[in-house]
């Protein structure tokens, strides 16, 4: 992955968003993963059950959504995209405005292309990743619980679930997800460092048929490709 260096950056203001964007869109999926592809254990406790039956209710997922993310002393970084999740472990993340870039899980192999960089990077997807890693992607045995505290907040059918990380040492330290009866319409990360991203989802549908040409990728002429 590629470093941060804002404040010493030669390349010019649209490259340097990118490098930001694509940094901002990893911890993202981190977090998008841990959340829909975990799965409790059968001593999980009365919190955890509920999380699990609303996210056990999304098999698939496709949405439009906005993301915003907050930083000190810098300015917020705005983007549009879309995303399409077929579990377990297949996912589409599209940012589209106002740099282009993916990630793709086909179940074998994640993708990451970055179009201003002219770059893709392409790893193996297995469960080994590791902690909140591990969780990304995976759709194997793990749990929410074993790396969140979680608590919830009920209205009507609006439902609110706030998980605060076990570990100082997670790349996500908080999440917040809100429902609106089984959709899943608004996401909150926050990462080790504090910075914030909100996602709101727009235009979802859910547990309709995806087509594994939707999980396909192969990388554009002239890229570097990057295997890790």
């Amino acid at each position: 992955m590629l470093v941060d260096k804002d404040k010493d950056c030669s390349l010019d203001k649209k490259m340097c968003d990118a490098r930001r964007g694509r940094r901002v869109l990893g911890r993202c999926l981190k977090g998008l993963g841990v959340l829909l592809w975990g799965v409790l254990p059968a001593y999980a406790d009365p919190l955890s059950i509920n999380l699990q039956h609303q996210l056990d209710a999304i098999r698939s997922m496709s949405a439009d959504f906005t993301q915003t993310t907050l930083a000190k002393k810098r300015r917020p970084l705005h983007a549009t995209g879309r995303m399409v999740l077929s579990k377990p472990g297949r996912l589409l993340w599209q940012l589209n405005k106002p740099q282009e870039q993916m990630v793709l899980a086909d179940g074998r192999h994640v993708w990451i292309y970055d179009r201003a960089l002219e770059q893709v990077t392409v790893k193996k997807q297995r469960p080994g990743m590791g902690g909140v890693a591990g969780l990304f992607l995976t759709g194997y045995q793990r749990s929410v619980a074993q790396y969140f505290h979680i608590e919830e907040r009920s209205n009507g059918k609006n439902n609110e679930f706030s998980l605060h990380a076990k570990s100082s040492k997670a790349g996500i330290q908080n999440v917040q997800l809100r429902f609106v009866g089984p959709q899943l319409v608004f996401l909150e990360l926050v990462d080790q460092l504090g910075q914030k991203t909100e996602i709101h989802f727009d235009h979802i549908h859910m547990n309709q048929s995806v087509s594994p040409r939707v999980f396909q990728f192969r990388p554009p002429k002239g890229v570097d490709v990057i295997q890790q």
